[in-house]
């Protein structure tokens, strides 16, 4: 669902007769939820609209002076961040 979440969200919004109107909503709660670092907060809403990593990387150094590599960002993504949501959805 985070995959496709820029496109639908955008589709759902303001629609609660769209079949996916309730999942999106709930997967904002849990987004609101989840407590995430400053910096997978970043991740989080720039994998969302589709930022390249590399621009991703270029905004964490601005946002606290971290570096991380390139592939890290999507290590972070998929083990970390999908995972703390999935968890707060199973809480």
């Amino acid at each position: 669902m985070l995959k496709y979440y820029n496109g639908m969200k955008i589709k759902v919004d303001g629609n609660p007769f769209h079949p996916w109107w309730e999942m999106y909503n709930f997967l904002d709660e849990l987004i609101g939820r989840t407590r995430l670092s400053p910096e997978h907060r970043l991740i989080l809403e720039e994998k969302i609209n589709r930022v390249p990593n590399e621009q991703i990387v270029n905004d964490l150094l601005a946002l606290g002076g971290k570096t991380y590599s390139i592939n890290y960002i999507s290590t972070i993504w998929k083990q970390h961040i999908t995972k703390q949501i999935a968890k707060q959805a199973y809480l």
